[in-house]
């Protein structure tokens, strides 16, 4: 079905460009993408609901993503963090006056949130207080990404092509040295993002790879879309989750697969395409109210998974 479709496509190309029934050459590109969407399962969200506009705060905000735990949910930007509640936003909570942040990640080893800045900082925020993290070589490594595992902290380093693994250790209130979590054969390089379910999941921009114990594993990713994503940001799941989804930001399509527990792998399953919102920078998947949450710079909407 895809060869056909690919090759209908093409055909309408030449007859579009050629100038003589572009009318209908363009009828059928259309048609063409409709039933690529019937065959990808995809699901166009026309109405996403606005929840809250970051900018009634700071008209300047610009939003990087979500952190969130328990019932508790914020987004953040370089300097600054806002709790959303229901449908109101709080007002902005400096994290620091000199760092810039890049990325963030809960910690509920001490039920608090982490942010890594630019400089290769960690700023945690642990009931309104604001304080830097130190580990026992005295500095962390710079990265592109924050995730927590139990007490376990991992700092997706793209530049080292490593994924940087450190300990909490509550006796000193400080984290382990470094210690590289994969073997020499991986390849993060080329890596987005990253989410650990006890299995690590990288993001290529046009990937997924999985790892296990610092070991990359085969994977097979089984009904693949026909628009697979292109430009992807972030990838999002939990141990609690059977589904991981993916953010490619360039067309504003949330795509999700299904983790099948038997064989390891995954299968696709369906895409959300948001319409009307503009710039997706990150997402939240509220499993208890079936929704999805998304951030652009300025505000954030949400639609129903149903």
């Amino acid at each position: 079905a895809g060869q056909i479709l690919a090759k209908a496509q093409e055909d309408a190309v030449k007859v579009l460009n050629s100038g003589n029934f572009r009318d209908k050459a363009s009828i059928l590109l259309q048609q063409i993408e409709e039933t690529r969407d019937v065959l990808d399962g995809v699901k166009r969200i026309k109405d996403a609901k606005l929840l809250v506009d970051l900018t009634s705060k700071r008209s300047t905000v610009s939003a990087l993503g979500f952190v969130a735990m328990a019932t508790r949910l914020f987004a953040f930007e370089y300097n600054a963090l806002y709790e959303i509640i229901l449908d109101q936003v709080q007002d902005p909570i400096t994290l620091d006056d000199t760092e810039t942040v890049i990325a963030a990640t809960a910690f509920p080893e001490r039920n608090s949130y982490l942010f890594l800045t630019k400089s290769g900082k960690i700023i945690e925020y642990k009931e309104g207080t604001k304080s830097y993290m130190d580990t026992e070589e005295g500095q962390f490594r710079k990265g592109a990404a924050i995730e927590t595992w139990g007490n376990n902290v991992y700092i997706l380093d793209p530049d080292s092509n490593q994924i940087w693994k450190y300990v909490y250790r509550a006796t000193t209130n400080r984290f382990s040295s470094s210690v590289g979590y994969a073997t020499a054969d991986a390849q993060f390089a080329l890596a987005k993002d990253f989410a650990i379910d006890s299995s690590v999941w990288v993001l290529n921009a046009d990937g997924i790879d999985k790892y296990y114990g610092g070991v990359k594993q085969t994977l097979t990713i089984s009904k693949k879309p026909f628009n697979a994503f292109k430009d992807a940001s972030k990838i999002v799941t939990a141990e609690s989750m059977s589904e991981i989804y993916v953010l490619d930001a360039k067309s504003s399509r949330i795509l999700v697969f299904y983790k099948d527990a038997n064989s390891g792998n995954l299968i696709y399953d369906k895409q959300y395409v948001v319409d009307g919102v503009g710039e997706i920078r990150d997402i939240f998947v509220d499993q208890t109210s079936k929704r999805i949450k998304v951030l652009t710079p300025t505000k954030v909407y949400e639609f129903d998974m149903a």
